[in-house]
């Protein structure tokens, strides 16, 4: 929280990606695209250990984050 990220608007992405992506749900989420090679799907990743990884029927990525900027405290 606090945090500000700039996006490079773009549809396409690559596994490590900070991407921002819409769910199936139509809502926007700021995640890691991460591949399961097992199932074959791609998904999105949290970086928040407490929450879950997203699996979304369709991927529709919107941007990458290209830089986060830290408030000082």
């Amino acid at each position: 929280d606090g945090d500000l990220v700039i996006i490079r608007e773009q549809e396409n992405a690559n596994p490590g990606d900070i991407v921002v992506a819409l769910t199936d749900e139509d809502k926007n989420t700021l995640k890691r695209l991460r591949y399961n090679s097992e199932t074959r799907q791609y998904y999105l990743h949290p970086e928040n250990d407490e929450l879950d990884d997203i699996y979304v029927k369709q991927l529709r990525v919107q941007g990458i984050a290209t830089h986060v900027i830290k408030a000082l405290k």
